[in-house]
Formats: C-alpha cells, sequence, structure tokens
C-alpha cells in the first residue's frame, strides 16, 4: 500500500517523502504496489523531484504508452518555454490524467497510444466531467498538446483529441448582490475586507491587488504587473496595473476608495515595506492565505444568512455591473467584448409603447 503523502507540494503521482528522501513506488494496479526507487534527497526542488520521476518512468518499459508520450513532452524544450504557471498546470493534469483508474484495474496512462481514439477521449471526458466538467475541457487542451506533439514525431497517426467536443462552459450572469457582499465582509478579517473594497471600488482582479503567486513568475518573462504598491499612491488617484495585458489606470480618489487605502496603509508591519497589503513581516500576502480567509468568511456569512456562495473574482464583476459610466473603460480591457463577461446587471428598457 502506498504511503501517505507528507506535503502539499505539486510532486509526481506515488512519490512521497520518508527518512529524509524522496521515493515512487511503482502502483500496479487493482490497489496493489510494486518496488521502492529511490528518487531525490529531501531537500530537492519540486522540478528536481519531476525530472528524477521522468527519468525513472522514461527507462522502465512503458515505451508507446500515453504516460510515455506525456513524459516525452513534459521532457522537450517545448514544454520548458511555457510559463511558469502553465508547466504547473501541465504537471498537474499529466498526473490526474496518466492516474485515471479504469474498470480492469488499470490506469489510463497504461493504454497504448496507438489505442487511443477520439471515442476512447470521449468516455474519458464523460467520466471526468461528472464532477469536474471545466478541469476535463483543460485536460482536453493538454491532450491534444501531446498528441500534436507526438504527431509531428510520427509517433501517433492523427490526433485523436481534435474533433472531441469540449463540455459546455457557460459564462457567470449571476451578480453579487450588495446584501450577499455585505454578509461575507462583516464576517471577514480586516485585510479581507481591504482586498474586496479595492477589487469592487476598482474593478481588480485579486492578483492584481496582493500580486501573482510568486511561484507561477519566471525571473526571464515578468508577468507585467505586480499588485498595489505604495508607489501606486498617487495625488490624483490609485494606479492600477492589470494583468493580461488590460490597460494601466489611474482610479480617481473617492471617500470609499480613500478610506480602504488608508486600513491598508495601517495594518500591523513595517513602515519600509513596499506592499500597500502585506502580512506583519511587511512580505507580500500569499494567495492561499487570502483564498483560506476568504472562505471562511464566506462559509460563516453562508450558514447564518443562507446567501448564495461567490468568488473573490466575482467582485470585479459587480464592480463593473454596479460601475455608473463607460462600463468598456471600467474593465481595463483591451476588448470591447470582455464588457460581456463583466457587466451582469440587467438592463431596464421602455416598453415598446
Amino acid at each position: 500500500m502506498s504511503r501517505p503523502r507528507k506535503t502539499k507540494r505539486n510532486i509526481p503521482p506515488y512519490v512521497y517523502c520518508a527518512k529524509g528522501r524522496w521515493f515512487h513506488r511503482e502502483y500496479l494496479g487493482s490497489g496493489k504496489f510494486g518496488k521502492e526507487t529511490r528518487l531525490a534527497s529531501a531537500g530537492a526542488s519540486d522540478t528536481e523531484i519531476w525530472n528524477a520521476y521522468l527519468e525513472l518512468i522514461g527507462t522502465a518499459d512503458k515505451t508507446g504508452s500515453l504516460e510515455w508520450l506525456i513524459s516525452e513532452y513534459l521532457q522537450s524544450p517545448y514544454f520548458e518555454r511555457r510559463a511558469v504557471s502553465t508547466k504547473r498546470e501541465y504537471q498537474r493534469y499529466a498526473r490526474r490524467i496518466s492516474q485515471t483508474a479504469l474498470k480492469k484495474g488499470s490506469i489510463f496512462g497504461a493504454i497504448q497510444i496507438r489505442h487511443i481514439t477520439p471515442g476512447v477521449i470521449r468516455k474519458y471526458m464523460d467520466k471526468r466531467a461528472i464532477d469536474a466538467p471545466i478541469m476535463a475541457n483543460r485536460e482536453l487542451e493538454f491532450l491534444s498538446v501531446v498528441f500534436g506533439y507526438g504527431y509531428e514525431r510520427d509517433y501517433v497517426r492523427r490526433n485523436p483529441a481534435k474533433g472531441v467536443k469540449p463540455q459546455p462552459e457557460f459564462a457567470k450572469r449571476r451578480l453579487v448582490t450588495d446584501e450577499e457582499y455585505f454578509a461575507v465582509y462583516d464576517r471577514a478579517s480586516d485585510y479581507v475586507q481591504i482586498v474586496m473594497e479595492l477589487q469592487y471600488l476598482c474593478r481588480l482582479r485579486k492578483a492584481e491587488v496582493i500580486g501573482p503567486d510568486p511561484r507561477n513568475v519566471d525571473p526571464t518573462r515578468p508577468l507585467g504587473y505586480e499588485g498595489l504598491k505604495r508607489k501606486h499612491l498617487l495625488d490624483e488617484g490609485l494606479h492600477v496595473v492589470r494583468a493580461k495585458e488590460s490597460k494601466e489606470q489611474i482610479i480617481e480618489w473617492s471617500p470609499r476608495l480613500r478610506k480602504a487605502v488608508d486600513r491598508a496603509k495601517a495594518l500591523p508591519g513595517p513602515a519600509s515595506t513596499s506592499f500597500l497589503l502585506h502580512n506583519r513581516q511587511g512580505q507580500q500576502i500569499r494567495m492561499s492565505a487570502l483564498n483560506s480567509a476568504f472562505a471562511r468568511a464566506r462559509k460563516k456569512a453562508i450558514e447564518e444568512t443562507g446567501i448564495e456562495s461567490f468568488s473573490l473574482h466575482d467582485l470585479k464583476a459587480k464592480g463593473v455591473s454596479d460601475f455608473d459610466g463607460d462600463k468598456f473603460k471600467a474593465t481595463g480591457d483591451k476588448s470591447p467584448r470582455m464588457v460581456a463577461v463583466y457587466d451582469r446587471a440587467i438592463e431596464t428598457i421602455s416598453s415598446t409603447k
């Protein structure tokens, strides 16, 4: 039986740390496990562990399997050129796809790629869609990339992921009400309240407020935004730098915005910190900490008031929807079509007669 993992790091399947080392235990199917193989020392990075794992399974007698093709792609320069966040996502998709159990006790990654047809992938998609339809679509996109890589190298005769229809995805249309907003806000910690206000008032994504996850930032390929810092406080307003190549803007001061920023400046921590929102050490607030703190406040609000659940990202849409003015400018996006994504307000118009 596989030993329980002692980490939440993004590591390969059936890999665990014990006795000061990282090990991999071979999965034989039907709940049975084979030999244990040492991969790296306890201090190894996620990348070093993945490289050791890929080298291990690459030397195993799995040539021609889906797991083999995936490992070939993950070791390729094409994968290395991807953004850090994309590489982490692809590694997660690879683990999920390869280790999906089949009815006969085997795993999906063990299937020979010559036997994988659009119908096989369709069955996988239908199974995944029961619990995670959106994630199933992301995994389909990853499979298409992997098989596209294999097709160009004559590993496969065609890309079986091409033509497989993704699960339907529907844009969110529900607008968070003021009652719902303040039900969570009143039960949230100080810094969560400040993030909520800044997201709503400035129509920002949460990463644009506290900064991107450092683990997803490649120093050689900067994201272009860094979260709100003290240098962004200008006389005329708050200078916001958005992600996804959206427009930089200066949001003019209002009493409510000024209050939120003043609360951020008053957070406990060293005066020398550059971050507008920071922890007691003056460092960037971690995204996982923000998500957990918001989730606790939301859970309490749902239990005590019966409101519907909503995410922090929904607050940008609420800010755009509630904005009384040019909603295209309010989004900060370069494409007018994004107004339809974020403007969830119901339009009121006169009858014909």
